[in-house]
């Protein structure tokens, strides 16, 4: 073991040995990450959660060590060396702090080094100094990583960042929590290496703070057609009486000729006519779900005037209403375009238009639904009472019953638009199903504590405010997957059924009535889970996602800080051939989006790209996402009038390219001008050329037949098919260029 005289290594061949030496969970990439992240904070101390054995510790101590010592920031290791089992099986535990203090000593990384043998929850409310770099490697869980860092993130430095390790995998818990930090706004993506992901905090407030952006006062519209009591009104009644307590304006405007529902007490935002809003400036207006009469979808082209701000398209469905939702769309034409859930993968809504396509999932009143302090099992000895919503898909329910024990009762709430009271009258007079009417806030809050249970049977759903009200209420679930895909896991968070039958509902009721350890288990996840969901939260990034960033985006890449509406694995597709021949060639791409295709050139070893774009917002992308990875310059470039193009850029184009990518452009130029377009481009061609566009356009403009009296011949083609719910990119086709 070297003494404590060893100090830690400035040579990389010794930190190189390091990272091969130890144990841990980074690799020798990674480790020199982390070295060089270290080496570069300027504020605040460095906090590592998580630290097993050291090797992380080392790296940061390492990078820390290679500044002048009164320069060296302090750094933390939170790491209680309890007994545990990691994400992957991994086993954890006490004897790991011993092989730790051995990396300390061996290294000379103690020096720098504190460890701190608590978990963050027990830290973080005592402490003061700014973090100005986070790095996240404990529990990988999603709610076990979450917790970490909303315990931290309070003390990240403006400029500060926050990195996370395992971050790469889909199915791990930091994958997914960057995708919502991403969507925030209050954090843009710095780089990955590996399988860790570093984030930079662009200083605009905490998750536990309203942001200071948000300090000058709004306004918000929410359109409707009339206010009826459902949960799409309510959710937006609810959150503006957040917004509102926040000093700012939310009000509501009814488009309906003639309103036939009363206003009712469960609103309390003002409601405006059409008129008494269009004689104001608003900051954005909200469009909640699409069902409306038509008459009301076509008034909404009137919040196309830039009187009402950002117009944003709140999707409250599954994909079940595309057609309803298509036509709100297509009327509102909206810069922004929110789900409130996951049933609508991305790829899946290419039809629709907007500038950024983002997900805002749904919240609950964590004051007013709570558990109560103790739960019996059941509450009253000998009955078992179920709860559930009369108006959403009852029918499965109450055929349950038949197949369950004379003590079992169903209790259903909302009105009884379905007319159970009549169709039955005899499982009511026997006191086997009892309808309560409609329940709202604190009345609905004793609904929940007086049912044993709460089976949620929905077909189709955005998000289920039945569900989030009963975990939050401490309440065990029986559910469907539909609208709770955040929340429900089958046997963690509640009992999920794929298909509501009356057996399937019986047989998890039956498990709920005869398990009081799977109740009280289902009900502690549970409460862990519906935690971040509370309506502040969700008001925050509500105004966060209402501002408009003048960009169009086109590709869905959250680590990039990209919501448009393509796959990346679509903008790909056909284009492998040419991309795997790539290393030591020179590109030119002309419709070059955000950079992405040009990357992955570079990343083949591409010698240099060189791209244009129309839209100014995505060459910025394009510059920052290509300029890791080798020589490349984006500009801002109109190809419609191919002459003027080649004259202005002349100080940047060369005579000719080893590849030309014509992505995407055929079908949006001019038809008068776009042969000159594609003939210029295909000129520049000294080997490859790759084009997608439309089979009507490639049909239209004889483009096979015109590539090869220019002297190409195909060498590979990608034919897309439209799929359902799903437009079109069009088909790729590589050309080679014959030798003379």
């Amino acid at each position: 073991m070297t003494t404590d005289s060893a100090q830690p290594t400035d040579s990389a061949d010794e930190f190189d040995a390091w990272m091969s030496a130890l144990q841990g969970g980074i690799t020798p990439e990674e480790g020199a990450l982390l070295r060089r992240l270290a080496s570069q904070v300027r504020t605040g101390c460095i906090v590592e959660v998580g630290s097993y054995r050291g090797k992380s510790a080392v790296a940061l101590a390492s990078g820390v060590h290679a500044r002048p010592e009164p320069e060296r920031p302090a750094i933390y290791c939170v790491e209680p060396h309890r007994p545990f089992v990691g994400f992957y099986g991994g086993a954890f535990g006490p004897e790991d702090r011993g092989a730790y203090y051995e990396a300390m000593c061996r290294t000379g990384a103690f020096r720098n080094v504190a460890l701190i043998g608590l978990s963050s929850e027990q830290i973080t409310p005592g402490w003061t100094d700014p973090v100005g770099l986070l790095f996240l490697d404990g529990d990988h869980r999603y709610e076990g990583v979450r917790r970490d860092f909303e315990c931290w993130e309070p003390h990240v430095a403006p400029g500060g960042l926050v990195v996370f390790d395992d971050a790469t995998d889909p199915n791990c818990g930091p994958h997914r929590l960057i995708a919502e930090l991403l969507e925030t706004g209050r954090y843009r993506h710095r780089e990955t290496i590996g399988k860790v992901v570093v984030l930079e905090s662009l200083g605009t407030g905490s998750s536990r703070a309203q942001p200071a952006q948000d300090s000058r006062p709004r306004r918000l519209l929410i359109a409707c057609h009339e206010l009826i009591a459902t949960g799409g009104l309510l959710r937006f009644d609810r959150v503006g009486r957040v917004l509102r307590d926040w000093g700012h304006e939310v009000a509501f405007v009814g488009l309906a000729e003639a309103p036939t529902a009363p206003m009712t007490d469960a609103f309390h935002l003002p409601m405006l006519t059409p008129d008494e809003a269009a004689s104001r400036h608003w900051d954005a207006v909200m469009v909640p779900g699409a069902g409306f009469p038509e008459t009301t979808i076509a008034q909404l082209h009137r919040f196309r005037d830039d009187r009402y701000g950002v117009r944003v398209q709140h999707i409250l469905n599954d994909s079940t209403r595309r057609q309803a939702f298509l036509a709100v769309n297509a009327a509102l034409a909206p810069h922004v375009v929110l789900f409130n859930n996951r049933h609508w993968p991305v790829g899946t809504f290419t039809e629709f238009s907007a500038d950024r396509f983002q997900v805002l999932l749904g919240a609950v009143d964590l004051s007013t639904f709570r558990p109560r302090s103790y739960r019996s099992h059941p509450q009253t000895r000998g009955r078992w009472v179920i709860g559930g919503q009369a108006g959403k898909n009852p029918g499965p329910l109450i055929e349950a019953l038949a197949l369950l024990p004379s003590e079992v009762v169903l209790r259903l709430f909302g009105s009884d638009g379905l007319n159970l009271a009549q169709s039955h009258a005899e499982l009511i007079a026997s006191g086997r199903l009892e309808l309560t009417g409609m329940r709202i806030g604190d009345d609905l809050a004793r609904f929940y504590a007086e049912v044993d249970c709460v089976a949620m049977t929905e077909t189709f759903a955005g998000w289920s405010n039945l569900v989030a009200e009963a975990m939050a209420s401490g309440v065990p679930v029986v559910c469907t997957g539909h609208g709770t895909l955040d929340l429900a896991r089958h046997e963690e968070t509640a009992l999920v059924v794929d298909d509501p039958t009356p057996d399937a509902l019986a047989a998890a009721i039956a498990r709920l009535k005869d398990d009081a350890i799977l109740c009280r288990n289902l009900t502690e996840q549970a409460l862990e889970t519906i935690r971040p969901y509370s309506w502040e939260a969700y008001a925050r990034k509500l105004l966060e996602l209402t501002r408009h960033d003048f960009r169009h985006h086109y590709l869905h890449d959250p680590a990039s800080g990209l919501y448009g509406k393509w796959p990346l694995d679509d903008r790909l597709r056909g284009l492998m051939p040419l991309i795997e021949r790539s290393a030591g060639l020179s590109v030119i791409d002309f419709g070059a989006a955000e950079g992405f295709v040009a990357r992955e050139l570079l990343r083949r070893g591409a010698s240099q790209v060189l791209g244009f774009e129309l839209d100014p917002g995505r060459v910025a992308a394009a510059n920052e996402l290509c300029a890791p990875f080798g020589p490349s310059r984006f500009r801002v470039a109109d190809l419609s009038d191919w002459h003027r193009f080649r004259s202005t850029h002349a100080d940047v184009i060369e005579d000719g390219y080893d590849i030309v990518l014509y992505l995407g452009l055929q079908h949006h130029l001019p038809c008068g001008d776009r042969l000159e377009t594609l003939d210029g481009a295909a000129a520049l061609a000294r080997r490859y050329f790759a084009i997608r566009t439309t089979p009507s356009i490639y049909e239209q403009d004889a483009i096979d037949a015109r590539l090869r009296a220019s002297g190409f011949e195909p060498i590979a083609s990608t034919e897309d098919a439209a799929t359902n719910g799903r437009s079109y990119l069009g088909a790729a086709r590589i050309f080679e260029r014959r030798c003379a």
